[in-house]
């Protein structure tokens, strides 16, 4: 059995819209299927056609996890598990208030 190497990187992605983070790793040759663990729960996903992941982590709750990968081949052949990362998931925060007395618009008065 040919040994799989995952190289996985983990990218929150946070934007102003407070977007979900993602799982995502580079493209990985030959890798047709992933098996995520989050927090002791297995998650089968098909790889995208080049081989990476793209797994939405939206659904996660707020707090700490742990989460690990091992990928697959169409021939049957699984990686070992990657090492498991620890990450916290914090609550959105909102946009800081206008100062106070500070214009929030244009305002027109008719004399």
């Amino acid at each position: 059995m040919k040994t799989l190497f995952l190289s996985v990187m983990f990218i929150f992605i946070s934007t102003l819209t407070f977007a979900a983070p993602f799982l995502v790793c580079d493209p990985q040759e030959t890798v047709a299927f992933y098996v995520v663990e989050l927090d002791g729960q297995e998650y089968q996903t098909a790889a995208e056609e080049d081989g990476s992941i793209k797994w939405d982590l939206a659904n996660v709750d707020v707090g700490t996890h742990t989460i690990r990968l091992m990928a697959g081949n169409a021939a049957g052949d699984w990686s070992d598990w990657s090492v498991p990362f620890v990450f916290t998931l914090e609550p959105p925060v909102p946009p800081p208030p206008p100062p106070p007395n500070v214009p929030t618009g244009i305002q027109l008065s008719i004399n």
